[in-house]
């Protein structure tokens, strides 16, 4: 959702106008640093769940990455 907002400074630079307008139409994000935009929105997020909140083959899984001694590679 939040990437379709999003406009290269350089259409905000040259078509001010029509940006402007589109604005009315759905509100669009301000604008963010780079380095802050790749860190937020393109690099997953790690999420902590409750247990009944997985199936038991991701359980399994995550049992089976915690054994494993690549798990201390990373």
């Amino acid at each position: 959702m939040l990437k379709d907002q999003c406009i290269p400074v350089t259409d905000l630079r040259t078509e001010t106008k029509k940006c402007l307008k589109n604005m009315e139409k759905e509100p669009i994000a301000g604008l963010v640093d780079i380095v802050e935009y790749e860190n937020n929105f393109l690099r997953p997020r790690l999420v902590e769940l409750k247990e009944n909140e997985v199936d038991e083959a991701t359980k399994k899984q995550a049992l089976k990455a915690k054994k494993s001694k690549r798990l201390g590679d990373i």
